[in-house]
């Protein structure tokens, strides 16, 4: 007759407590690449397959994108034409929708964004970061 291995209680290894663990979310890294600004400024969509025209507004803009508030944001992936107005200038980039949220808006990838236009982007990044307006 075969004799029975005692039981062992198994051991979990931890790591130690990281202070990033006791924030909301801690523990998943942020995963966008550049700083977020408050910018509300009319933009127009184009949707150009299907040519569905869009009006909606920033919300907040980065060197990477941009969130649209919109009623009836596109769905993700969509590639998009987009024109920002802020005071005398306009930012003319292409876009995908990286995430929708219906009903609210949409976050916005920019793509192949034309020097001139980065330009415009850079120059509005820099006076958002250097107004009272904090980062997102």
């Amino acid at each position: 007759m075969s004799k029975k291995k005692p039981y062992v209680k198994p051991t979990v290894k931890t790591r130690p407590l990281h202070p990033a663990d006791l924030q909301a979310g801690g523990r998943f890294a942020e995963r966008r690449a550049h700083p977020r600004y408050v910018l509300i400024a009319p933009t127009d969509i184009l949707e150009p397959i299907a040519n569905i025209r869009l009006s909606g507004r920033t919300a907040e803009i980065s060197l990477g994108g941009c969130y649209v508030d919109l009623a009836n944001p596109l769905p993700k992936g969509a590639v998009i034409e987009l024109a920002i107005q802020r005071d005398l200038s306009v930012l003319k980039t292409w876009g995908r929708v990286a995430y929708a949220h219906e009903q609210v808006g949409m976050g916005v990838q920019f793509l192949d964004t034309a020097p001139d236009q980065r330009a415009v982007l850079q120059q509005w990044i820099h006076e958002l970061s250097s107004s009272e307006w904090t980062t997102l």
